[in-house]
């Protein structure tokens, strides 16, 4: 089955910036990726032990495959893409008020 969309936006966003590096690896990348990384643009860092929370990147993983899994709804609105959106739109939210905007 291939992911879903809380997946992959998950994944992406949950745990970066491991996240930004494998798929810049997977596209002929990563040489790119590590010259324009920097320590200001670290993204969360949940999967670091140092200055994140240390979860596992196979849990996460496996955690937002059952949150797919079990993202049933009977209300066409609340869909798995709808759940995503929401992901994406607090990643925005989370970010802005970094930058002092809130």
């Amino acid at each position: 089955k291939p992911p879903g969309i809380i997946l992959i936006m998950g994944w992406a966003i949950m745990a970066s910036p491991e996240s930004q590096r494998v798929m810049a690896t997977s596209v002929g990348r990563q040489e790119e990726f590590e010259s324009t990384w920097s320590e200001s643009d670290d993204g969360y860092n949940f999967a670091s032990t140092e200055s994140g929370l240390g979860i596992n990147l196979t849990t996460l993983v496996t955690f937002l495959r059952a949150v797919e899994a079990e993202y049933v709804s009977d209300n066409q609105y609340h869909t798995s893409v709808h759940a995503a959106d929401v992901l994406q739109t607090l990643h925005c939210l989370i970010q802005m008020g970094r930058g002092g905007i809130s």
